[in-house]
């Protein structure tokens, strides 16, 4: 897990959702807002395409560790909200790891 201090609080994460720019692939969706901020980032498991809360929380787990090693690479002042999608269940750590970076750059949120 991220420390809190570098997690989005529900005000902020209810304004990234309702302003933010978003980006697809197949394994995730992320939104992003610019903020006065440091950059803060969560990461969502939605119950409706992950039944299980087992899995719920083990994904989330996996990739906030997948997330910590690169989050200072991030450019900074942006509000980022990650979202899984259904083929990430059945994904390595590996592949996890590939795919994170890769949406993170598809952004542009990459120095």
């Amino acid at each position: 897990m991220l420390p809190s201090s570098q997690r989005l609080a529900t005000k902020q994460l209810e304004e990234v959702l309702g302003k933010g720019k978003v980006v697809h692939t197949p394994f995730f969706w992320l939104r992003f807002i610019s903020s006065k901020d440091n950059t803060r980032v969560s990461v969502i498991t939605p119950q409706k395409t992950i039944k299980s809360a087992v899995m719920r929380n083990l994904l989330r787990r996996k990739v906030y560790s997948v997330i910590r090693p690169f989050i200072n690479e991030v450019k900074q002042h942006f509000h980022i909200i990650l979202c899984v999608k259904e083929p990430m269940i059945k994904a390595e750590t590996l592949q996890i790891k590939e795919k994170t970076k890769e949406i993170f750059v598809v952004a542009g949120l990459l120095k």
